[in-house]
């Protein structure tokens, strides 16, 4: 278990990208809501507003981590788990999700 100077919840859980790299590490209940805002299951229905989030954290993870590849693109996988343990969630990103991505950043910077 770790904890952060800046959070008094112990981190337990971690985001991963394809290659098993976290993106992000938190407690259990905040790491499951920012993995199920990646993966679309809390924009049901509303694929526009996920796109619209999409562009947004891809933003902000090039921002963060620049020269890293993003893990939001075609056929790219993420996965919640436990740190150092196996995952209980992933989600493969679609084929036409980088094109749609595309097109969302290129609406919003218009």
């Amino acid at each position: 278990m770790h904890r952060s100077i800046t959070s008094p919840t112990p981190h337990t859980h971690e985001i991963q990208d394809s290659a098993g790299e976290w993106l992000w590490v938190g407690d259990e209940s905040s790491m499951a809501v920012i993995f199920n805002n990646i993966s679309g299951i809390n924009f049901e229905g509303r694929r526009q507003a996920w796109l619209q989030y999409m562009a947004w954290m891809s933003w902000f993870h090039r921002s963060a981590w620049p020269g890293r590849e993003s893990p939001f693109r075609d056929g790219a996988q993420i996965k919640l788990a436990p740190i150092g343990g196996r995952p209980i969630a992933q989600f493969t990103f679609p084929a036409s999700f980088s094109a749609d991505l595309d097109r969302v950043t290129h609406e919003q910077q218009a």
